[in-house]
C-alpha cells in the first residue's frame, strides 16, 4: 500500500515540532504574555472530508520568561507557562513534493504566570479560546516523511480587569510521518 494514498483515500499522519509564539501587542508582552517556546504534536487526517480537505487536532506545551512592568515598581521577573490544544480544518494543494495548506483553527488555551518567592504575588491562571487561521508548507522527503513549516495567527479573548483581547502568532518547524497499515 502507498502511504501517500492512505486508508481508502484517507491519509493519517503524525507531526511533531518545535516553535515559538509572540503576541503582537508590546504592552501584552510586558508581563502578561512574554514570547514563548512551544513543543507540539498534531494528528492530521487528509482527504477524509473530500479531496484536498483535511482536519486535525493538536497539543502544544511551553513557556517563557519575562518581566512584569508596573508603574512606580522595579520590573518583576515572571515565568509564563502555556498548554494549548486545538481543532483545525484546512485545504491542501499539492504541487509535486510540495503541499501548501490554509485553513481555520479553534484553540483552547491555558496560561499561567508565576513570580519569584520573594515577591508577594500569587500564581495566576487563565483559560480561554482563540480562533485563528493556519497556513503550512510541507516538503515530502520520502514515502512517509515530510518537513513542515507552519504559521498560525490567532485572536485571544482576554477580559481580566478590562477587555484586552489581542492577536498572536505561532511558527513551527517539524517532521510529519504518514502512518501506514
Amino acid at each position: 500500500r502507498d502511504p501517500q494514498k492512505g486508508f481508502g483515500g484517507r491519509r493519517v499522519s503524525l507531526l511533531a515540532g518545535l516553535g515559538g509564539q509572540r503576541f503582537f501587542s508590546e504592552a501584552a508582552r510586558d508581563g502578561l504574555f512574554p514570547p514563548a517556546t512551544l513543543g507540539g504534536v498534531e494528528v492530521a487526517v487528509r482527504d477524509d472530508l473530500g479531496h484536498g480537505l483535511a482536519w486535525g487536532f493538536d497539543f502544544a506545551l511551553g513557556g517563557g520568561n519575562g518581566q512584569l512592568r508596573l508603574p512606580g515598581v522595579d520590573p518583576i521577573p515572571v515565568r509564563f507557562t502555556e498548554a494549548m490544544g486545538g481543532l483545525s480544518l484546512w485545504g491542501d494543494v499539492r504541487a509535486g513534493p510540495l503541499t501548501l495548506s490554509a485553513g481555520g483553527r479553534l484553540a483552547f488555551v491555558w496560561l499561567s504566570r508565576s513570580f519569584p518567592r520573594e515577591v508577594d504575588l500569587p500564581e495566576q491562571y487563565f483559560f480561554t479560546i482563540a480562533p485563528g487561521l493556519t497556513g503550512a508548507a510541507a516538503l515530502r522527503l520520502g514515502a512517509r516523511v515530510s518537513a513542515v513549516a507552519r504559521v498560525r495567527v490567532s485572536y485571544l479573548f482576554y477580559n481580566v480587569d478590562r477587555n484586552r483581547s489581542l492577536g498572536f502568532a505561532e511558527a513551527l518547524l517539524g517532521v510529519e510521518y504518514a502512518l501506514g497499515d
